[in-house]
């Protein structure tokens, strides 16, 4: 079989095999200023159609702001977390005082902050000491400088108030006793 003959033969074919001229993407073309939805799912779910229902056409709905479904509590919670989160991000060795670290002091301070309604932080202070001054004040030191991108929307354009724990502990170390066999 000569080229030319076998290139009308696999055209008379796909013309057999496909009742509408152009295929489905001239049919999807044709159906582009109709509804676009319509031609994306032809064009993606055809060959899988049998399988699966036909997806639901719906409009796009405006994207909700992350936080804004929460309450003023959940609110409150998740702006501690958001501080807390990037509190522990930032954490070096050197935040632990070396007289502290030295003495074997640990412990939590619970540290009040009051976020601005600028959402930035106005103040810091102790609510709950760790019972060591030189860790509460170290634990000021290390929240305020703490810079908050995320603000629940409930929250926003308003001084809040909330609470968060700053831990100072020394890992303690596995000793391990060699005895004398006899």
């Amino acid at each position: 079989m000569n080229w030319n003959a076998r290139i009308k033969t696999q055209m008379a074919e796909r013309k057999r095999r496909m009742p509408f001229k152009g295929g489905p993407y001239l049919f999807c073309a044709g159906l582009l200023l109709a509804s676009p939805s319509i031609c994306e799912a032809v064009s993606t779910d055809g060959a899988r159609a049998g399988h699966r229902k036909a997806a639901k056409i719906t409009r796009a709905q405006p994207a909700k702001e992350y936080g804004a479904g929460l309450n003023e509590q959940q609110s409150l919670r998740a702006l501690e977390s958001e501080i807390s989160r990037k509190l522990g991000s930032s954490i070096q060795a050197s935040d632990y005082p070396e007289e502290a670290r030295r003495q074997g002091w640990s412990g939590t301070t619970l540290v009040g902050v009051v976020v601005g309604a600028d959402g930035k932080i106005k103040q810091v202070s102790v609510r709950k000491t760790s019972g060591f001054p030189l860790l509460d004040e170290q634990a000021l030191r290390m929240v305020a400088r703490v810079r908050i991108w995320w603000i629940p929307q409930r929250l926003r354009k308003r001084e809040v108030n909330v609470s968060v724990p700053v831990g100072f502990y020394i890992p303690r170390r596995l000793t391990t006793s060699t005895s004398a066999s006899p």
